[in-house]
């Protein structure tokens, strides 16, 4: 799994929503949500950028640049 995948399922337990709450809140479908917390894909720089913001982190601490 990469840091990503992984920072974003922390996140999203840390807040406690769900995949609709969370698709409701950036835009961004729940399936493509789903793939994104499972490792299986990345987003685009607008869809990391919205979900950064959605979390209230930085992108490089969504990408596993630095500490929280």
């Amino acid at each position: 799994m990469t840091t990503f995948a992984q920072r974003l399922r922390e996140l999203k337990e840390a807040k406690g929503v769900s995949f609709s709450q969370m698709a409701k809140g950036t835009g961004i479908g729940i399936a493509v949500l789903y793939r994104y917390t499972a490792g299986k894909t990345e987003p685009s720089l607008s869809y990391f950028t919205w979900l950064a913001d959605y979390f209230g982190v930085s992108l490089d601490y969504l990408a596993g640049r630095d500490g929280p």
